[in-house]
């Protein structure tokens, strides 16, 4: 991988892997919220999270995208090297739910009607009911592994408070927190302010003139004015606020 355009597209290798990993948290906990609700942990959406090796899924893109953020470069952070090795954790132990989740909804229903149908013969039935016992405990394997990825995803959002304030300069992530706020708001609940204080310091107001400055790059006029109007109502005195509001009339008055 050549390491200048690594360089290059950090920014966006960053941001890429806090958005993706802000989608799979809400995902999995949509999932989780069900499984601890129902008992059942669902295969589809497992596998579409995943997908394979040809056809890869969010996770395992997220995967992809820390080892190659944090495993190709030299002067790697410790919490980029935490991101990574929690990422892949999540990623082998939801490998590990979605098998599991297979066998719950393929192999126990049909263990137990070989149990309950009189047309097998006892011995063939008592076969079923030892292999069934096996396969029941799956159930446990299934209540551990959610334990442990709901775990290393609180885990994960304490790590991005630590590793993202080297990304305080990043008009793409700015861009990202300021237009999909909500979505951060869902998955850090009380830690968002520490999230932003974390990147931002005493000056939150920054995140929405770095926004606003890259939304101006796509002539994302109205959507620039907004993140320069939340950085006025912060801090109206700002050098930076006049100056935006004049280059987007200027572009207004271009188109």
């Amino acid at each position: 991988m050549n390491k200048k355009w690594l360089t290059r597209k950090q920014n966006e290798l960053a941001t890429d892997l806090f958005r993706n990993f802000c989608l799979i948290h809400l995902e999995l906990e949509k999932e989780f919220s069900c499984f601890h609700q129902t008992g059942e942990i669902r295969f589809k959406p497992l596998n579409e999270l995943l997908g394979q090796e040809m056809a890869q899924g969010r996770l395992w893109l997220l995967k992809d995208t820390a080892h190659l953020l944090f495993r190709k470069q030299a002067e790697t952070p410790l919490s980029g090297i935490f991101l990574d090795w929690s990422i892949a954790y999540i990623f082998h132990e939801c490998m590990k739910l979605r098998e599991d989740a297979y066998q719950l909804q393929t192999y126990i229903p049909w263990f137990q009607f070989v149990q309950s149908d009189p047309r097998y013969p006892q011995r063939e039935q008592e076969v079923g009911s030892n292999l069934f016992r096996l396969a029941s405990q799956t159930r446990e394997s299934i209540n551990k592994e959610v334990h442990r990825i709901q775990f290393i995803l609180a885990e994960s959002k304490n790590i991005f408070i630590r590793y993202l304030p080297r990304h305080d300069e990043n008009q793409i992530l700015a861009r990202f927190l300021f237009e999909h706020e909500k979505r951060v708001r869902d998955v850090f609940q009380d830690l968002h302010q520490d999230l932003i204080q974390a990147i931002y310091g005493s000056n939150p107001e920054t995140m929405y003139l770095l926004a606003a400055r890259h939304l101006l790059q796509g002539n994302w006029l109205d959507k620039a004015r907004d993140a320069v109007d939340r950085a006025a109502e912060i801090n109206p005195e700002h050098d930076d606020t006049q100056h935006l509001y004049h280059r987007i009339a200027q572009s207004a008055d271009r188109f």
